[in-house]
């Protein structure tokens, strides 16, 4: 999902320039993006992760809204400001999605030894430093 964002915007990268900054200083043009494009690409990510969380790879608990929000956020931080906009290394781009990507899955994933509550909370897990 990551990977796409990036692939997607770099194809893009004109129209973005032009949409992202319309959208900057006209709220109809902003409503528009958030609408037609936005909602969308968010409605796609949550299908997805409801298919993996349906299929046990995902944990139940899951806040798949936050996760699909990060990865929105991200795909869209990286793909046009880092490579677009700061007209950084491209794979470098990819590497930190696939990093970002590996953080997220095992954040989420289902079966994990830590998914048991532990009493000294999330931050604080047995022969962690603090």
């Amino acid at each position: 999902m990551l990977l796409w964002h990036l692939d997607t915007i770099w194809e893009r990268r004109d129209f973005m320039r032009i949409a992202v900054s319309q959208a900057a200083i006209d709220a109809e043009v902003a409503r528009t993006i958030s609408e037609g494009i936005n909602t969308k690409h968010r409605e796609l990510i949550l299908e997805k992760l409801r298919r993996h969380r349906d299929a046990g790879r995902i944990r139940p608990d899951a806040d798949l809204e936050a996760i699909a929000a990060v990865i929105l956020g991200l795909g869209f931080a990286t793909g046009f400001f880092f490579q677009v906009c700061f007209t950084q290394d491209r794979g470098l781009s990819r590497e930190y999605m696939v990093r970002a990507a590996a953080a997220l899955a095992r954040g989420i994933e289902s079966g994990r030894p830590d998914d048991e509550q532990d009493p000294a909370g999330p931050t604080q897990r047995k022969g962690s430093e603090a």
